[in-house]
């Protein structure tokens, strides 16, 4: 909660925050704005939520299959981005790039992660990699 307070405060006092765990389209179009900047951190936890809606639980072994929400989601997500006014910038994590643990569910998890940074990359007129502070085109 202290690292939380300490990224508030040294926010511009006009920024305003809006929090939405898995509607991220809607929350977009409700809040771009021709000479405005969105800030969406992060996409990571956004693939987590709409995996896990609802503290759902996933076998270890065998086929996973999300919940309807997290393909109509994503799809809404990549529809609603060239259409929106202004700017946005979406904020993710390369989580394949280490050790990925045994199970089903985290091998899911880590693969759409992949795909879905890939489909952002694509869409995307920018796209930098952060390695230690230093941005990479």
């Amino acid at each position: 909660e202290v690292r939380i307070a300490l990224h508030r405060a040294r926010r511009p006092a006009d920024w305003r925050l809006v929090e939405e765990p898995v509607h991220l389209a809607d929350a977009l179009y409700a809040n771009a704005r021709h000479d405005g900047c969105i800030l969406v951190d992060c996409m990571t936890l956004w693939m987590n939520n709409l995996i896990f809606p609802d503290g759902r639980t996933y076998p270890e072994h065998g086929v996973i299959t999300p919940p309807d929400a997290f393909t109509e989601e994503i799809e809404a997500l990549l529809t609603a981005l060239p259409t929106l006014p202004g700017h946005v910038i979406l904020v993710t994590n390369e989580i394949g790039f280490g050790v990925i643990p045994m199970g089903a569910i985290t091998r899911f998890y880590v693969d759409e992660l992949g795909r879905l940074n890939q489909k952002l990359a694509a869409a995307a007129d920018c796209v930098r990699l952060m390695v230690a502070g230093i941005p990479v085109a």
